[in-house]
């Protein structure tokens, strides 16, 4: 059954990823190159690319630190803490019981039975001394059925969020607000279900979280703008301020009492006009300095006009393909012959004067 048009709170990734609307990533790609968004985001392409286990893995690894970022840096560190716990560094206990080896050795020296599973010879140590430093029972202890984040993750994540804490300006834009909401709403041009999930929205503006690596070659801040460009990132902006404008008019599923009564103030806000016309990028970096970088795009700006103009240009061409082709068909069409000649010497042919 498909998704139904509304504002979604709490809606896990897994679940937001698997609704066949256009997010975002989508729009980006079909301004690109429509074509070739059909062979490789359309779930019923024969081409579309089968992940790997370590492309698997990886992606995973992401997306873990990812929440975490946004959980520390958004949340707070209580939100951070009941979601995550910091897996324990092997280097920092001395004399742990981790290998079979180890526990049956234990347990030989006390002249006890030394066969079975592991988990077998672990609750035989337990039994004998409840306090018995098993690496396996240290861990569990450590993460407590939380997701897993390292010792250099969470020191990374709590500096970062101390130096928000430390930006008054920064704060009040993030507070009182809500962290990772869906919208999905039917969008008239394309005729498809669209969706967007906001990293944090309050009632002055929405917020977005990017990861990114500083690099020596670049300033930090002048790396970001280039990300930005780079990645089409004003494209993603119009898609989202759509999502934005639709809040106050959308059913609200899910989410508790306290959720959907801020998600209220932020409604009444947008729909009086009371909201800041700017949307907020957040710069995390993974590597140097802690330091986020809070960058902010006026709705009104040249960027964000040029990214709504290639957001209609991208539904427009999702719907000039599917015309033809229809959506579960595959989208390929003979380029033909280009002449080049004279016009072409500024794609690199010849050298400038």
């Amino acid at each position: 059954m498909d998704i139904e048009p509304g504002i979604y709170l709490d809606m896990q990734d897994e679940e937001y990823f698997a609704q066949r609307a256009l997010g975002s990533t989508d729009t980006k790609d079909l301004y690109i190159d429509a074509e070739s968004w059909w062979w490789e985001s359309h779930p019923d392409s024969p081409l579309k690319k089968k992940d790997s286990e370590d492309d698997i893995k990886k992606k995973a690894d992401a997306r873990r630190f990812g929440h975490a970022v946004h959980a520390c840096v958004l949340e707070g560190s209580q939100v951070y803490e009941g979601r995550f716990g910091v897996m324990p560094d092997r280097a920092d206990h001395n004399d742990v019981l981790d290998k079979m080896t180890d526990l049956q050795g234990w347990l030989k020296e006390r002249g006890e039975k030394a066969g079975g599973t592991k988990q077998d010879l672990i609750d035989r140590v337990l039994e004998i001394d409840p306090r018995a430093p098993i690496w396996d029972a240290i861990v569990e202890r450590a993460i407590a059925g939380r997701q897993v984040v390292y010792k250099y993750e969470d020191l990374r994540l709590r500096l970062m969020r101390r130096i928000i804490e430390n930006d008054a300006e920064l704060m009040e834009q993030l507070s009182p607000g809500l962290s990772e909401v869906a919208v999905f709403w039917r969008d008239p041009i394309t005729g498809k279900m669209h969706r967007a999930k906001f990293d944090r929205i309050s009632a002055k503006m929405p917020w977005d979280v990017k990861t990114f690596t500083r690099r020596r070659a670049r300033r930090p801040r002048t790396g970001a703008l280039y990300r930005a460009g780079d990645e089409q990132y004003h494209i993603q902006i119009a898609h989202y301020w759509e999502a934005w404008d639709l809040l106050p008019e959308l059913p609200v599923i899910g989410g508790t009492d306290e959720q959907r009564a801020i998600l209220d103030d932020i409604r009444a806000a947008i729909a009086a006009g009371e909201s800041e016309r700017r949307f907020g990028w957040l710069f995390c970096p993974v590597n140097g300095a802690p330091t986020p970088l809070a960058l902010r795009l006026k709705r009104d700006g040249i960027i964000t006009q040029e990214g709504e103009n290639r957001l209609k240009e991208a539904k427009e061409n999702y719907r000039s393909w599917a015309r033809v082709y229809g959506d579960d068909s595959p989208w390929i069409e003979t380029a033909g012959v280009q002449d080049i000649d004279d016009e072409h010497e500024g794609y690199g042919f010849t050298r400038p004067a």
